[in-house]
């Protein structure tokens, strides 16, 4: 938490809820505040300031531009796609063709053309938010609320774009699994959901 404290911009905290209730609330609180652009990125992951400045430092209106994670702690592969995603009503594995953090920072340009964003410090207007909202797939609390914005975004041919170098560290243990117990234990369900605001001086 110190970590996402520590980025030097406003934030929104929508804490415990579950991926279906911040489908509901996150257009309602979009609408409360004027900043432009947006970002979005999850609670297991350590930003840096060089990562959101790098992030900002490319955005152009009319794009979403994103820093990109390891997709757990076992693996270099990162959350983003080289190809085009295979669009269906949940995501397999075989929907994406993940590159290595390696293959991302050995490109011959500042910005990689992606067709995944995995919410990590992903950016777009307030425009594009109101026509791509967050919109989470699936039963239970729901999930791929990644995959079903960057599909959408896919199939209007809005241009994602990870920036070379914005790596984010995903303290995620194993991708997939949801921990039980311990820190990683999510607390949805267990303590009271809560939405507050920390603006940046």
């Amino acid at each position: 938490m110190s970590a996402l404290e520590a980025l030097p911009i406003s934030k929104l905290w929508i804490e415990r809820y579950t991926e279906h209730q911040i489908t509901d609330l996150l257009p309602g609180l979009i609408n409360e505040c004027d900043y432009d652009p947006i970002g979005i990125i999850s609670d297991d992951s350590l930003p840096t300031a060089e990562a959101l400045r790098l992030v900002l430092e490319h955005y152009v209106d009319g794009e979403v531009v994103t820093a990109y994670c390891n997709v757990d702690q076992q693996s270099s592969i990162v959350n983003l796609s080289t190809e085009p995603l295979k669009v269906q009503d949940m995501a397999t594995l075989d929907c994406y063709t993940m590159p290595t953090r390696e293959d991302v920072e050995a490109s011959s340009t500042e910005k990689v053309r992606t067709w995944f964003a995995g919410h990590t410090l992903t950016f777009m207007s307030r425009d594009l938010w109101a026509k791509y909202p967050f919109v989470s797939i699936g039963g239970g609390n729901g999930s791929q609320s990644d995959y079903s914005m960057s599909c959408r975004l896919q199939l209007d041919d809005v241009p994602i774009w990870a920036v070379r170098g914005a790596f984010v560290q995903h303290l995620k243990a194993v991708v997939d699994v949801v921990e039980q117990d311990g820190i990683r234990r999510l607390l949805i369900g267990v303590e009271e959901p809560g939405i507050r605001w920390d603006e940046c001086a």
